[in-house]
């Protein structure tokens, strides 16, 4: 029983050290595992210490101070080593010429904002260039010796959840970063990316910027009531997002509005995911977009030509999640996709959640050129309407006829919602339509009553109190776990040794029996 009780005693202060000790910068801080780091009792960033970890490698570290804080010269994150992701909630303000991401030893990292401020403010006096990008992201020959708090980083994700836009995002914050996903999560307030101010003849935009974002995740909660739209006037920034590969919109179920020229301006595009959006909505009054999808490939005759897999890094892939709102159903839908650009090598991925979708003349358009793609792509019913090609309904779609019948007209008729514009003023950076918080400087909340359930409508974006708890249950349960197994351990072992020692009696007595019998 001793030993069972210095062994418990053993796992009690090995586990009291793994989540209390100095490595988890306790009182501020403690480890919820090995590997995970939950900052959450402190109200000023010098409190951290990271340089405490004595070298300790975590795969998410949270820092969430009791009260709205600002980021500046105060946080301090040498010492800390990471392979996963850091993230902050509680930000009230940010100095934009401050970057404390750059000592932080790491092999994969991402970097997160959750219930946060995208407020920029320089905490020290500000000379002529900073003043120029905090005012109107105006840039000169000066701006080169300038440091951006989220310049030179190496990230393969950039979360922004439930973020409070003051006003659009100088696109220069990121310059010389390589960022392999951004998630935007329900941004509030005037979330975009602005436009950048220079003299064009003698300064080069793009190659000041040198940024490489490859993805884009634009998300929203089904609580979110603003309009949604997408541009590269006030959205996507074409000089940050110049090498944007693939974008996904998801739960926009109040997306009004895609500028036309959207993907002429986006040249690297490739991918194209709508998730859980009301496309027929959508598309009964805005469509122009669809025709520039892969604007910058060349024109195919793709009637009389061969696709095969050397060309597959020049096809445009449309991805349709096809749940309740896909009702393309009536003849007349096909208008809709009349001038969906197949001779551009645009292909349609239609992920259906519904096996008995009705094979209308919408999908065998959409599908047209199927069997163009399917070598390359290796088409199965996962991803596409198999049961319509295995049916001979093909031809029961005449199109020039349903064109002329229901659409005779070439071009697609101009967007009848212009109330929805971002030149109306409607939804362009929410002006009109959204008050913005009230901050001060030496406040600790935001006063906006808006702001006060923040955390009640995003629960998922952020390490709620409900996974802390969860998680601190399941290390009592390992530790218990782990408790019963030593005791198993032990007894099983007293029985060993019982039985060892009864077997060495039994051959002791026989032995002693027989040698009074030769006696």
């Amino acid at each position: 029983m001793i030993k069972i009780l210095s062994l418990i005693v053993l796992l009690v202060g090995s586990i009291g050290a793994q989540i209390t000790g100095p490595e988890c910068l306790s009182p501020c801080c403690y480890c919820l595992n090995a590997v995970t780091l939950y900052c959450a009792n402190f109200t000023q960033f010098p409190q951290l210490d990271f340089r405490r970890t004595n070298g300790r490698v975590f795969h998410k570290v949270d820092i969430i101070p009791l009260s709205f804080i600002d980021l500046n010269e105060n946080l301090n994150l040498n010492g800390l080593k990471l392979n996963g992701k850091l993230s902050f909630s509680n930000i009230r303000s940010i100095n934009p010429f401050y970057n404390p991401f750059r000592v932080i030893q790491h092999e994969r990292f991402d970097l997160a904002f959750y219930n946060s401020n995208f407020r920029f403010v320089n905490s020290l006096n500000p000379n002529n260039e900073e003043n120029l990008i905090l005012q109107d992201c105006e840039i000169n020959q000066n701006s080169k010796n300038l440091d951006f708090i989220f310049s030179n980083l190496e990230l393969t994700e950039f979360i922004l959840c439930n973020v409070f836009f003051e006003k659009p995002t100088c696109p220069v914050l990121f310059r010389n970063s390589i960022i392999k996903n951004i998630i935007i999560t329900d941004p509030i307030g005037a979330f975009g990316f602005s436009k950048i101010k220079q003299d064009p003849i003698i300064f080069d935009t793009q190659g000041f910027l040198n940024s490489f974002i490859s993805q884009l995740e634009l998300s929203f909660s089904p609580e979110n009531t603003h309009p949604q739209y997408i541009d590269t006037e006030n959205i996507l920034n074409p000089n940050l997002f110049v090498y944007l590969e693939r974008l996904n919109i998801i739960s926009a179920k109040r997306l009004a509005y895609i500028q036309e020229d959207t993907f002429k301006n986006l040249p690297s595009l490739k991918k194209l995911e709508l998730n859980n959006v009301p496309l027929k909505t959508l598309l009964t009054y805005n469509r122009r977009w669809m025709k520039n999808m892969n604007y910058r490939e060349k024109f195919y005759d793709i009637d009389y030509i061969r696709l095969n897999s050397s060309i597959s890094n020049n096809i445009f892939q449309f991805i349709v999640w096809v749940n309740d709102d896909w009702n393309f159903v009536q003849e007349k839908d096909v208008c809709l996709f009349k001038n969906f650009p197949h001779n551009k090598l645009v292909f349609p991925f239609l992920l259906f959640s519904k096996p008995d979708l009705p094979c209308t003349c919408t999908i065998y358009w959409l599908y047209k050129y199927f069997s163009k793609y399917q070598d390359i792509y290796n088409l199965n019913q996962n991803i596409a309407p198999y049961h319509c090609f295995r049916e001979s309904n093909w031809d029961k779609c005449q199109f020039n006829d349903l064109f002329m019948k229901y659409c005779p007209g070439n071009e697609d008729p101009e967007e009848s919602f212009t109330t929805l514009r971002p030149s109306t003023g409607t939804v362009s950076y929410l002006t009109n339509t959204f008050t913005p918080l009230t901050l001060t400087q030496t406040s600790d909340f935001f006063t906006s009553s808006y702001f006060q359930n923040v955390y009640d409508r995003v629960k998922d974006c952020r390490y709620s109190k409900a996974a802390l708890i969860i998680a601190i249950i399941l290390c009592v349960v390992a530790f218990l776990i782990i408790i019963v197994l030593a005791i198993l351990y032990y007894k099983v072992s007293d029985y060993k040794e019982e039985k060892r020692i009864r077997e060495a009696n039994n051959t002791h007595t026989i032995n002693s029996n027989q040698s009074e019998v030769q006696i």
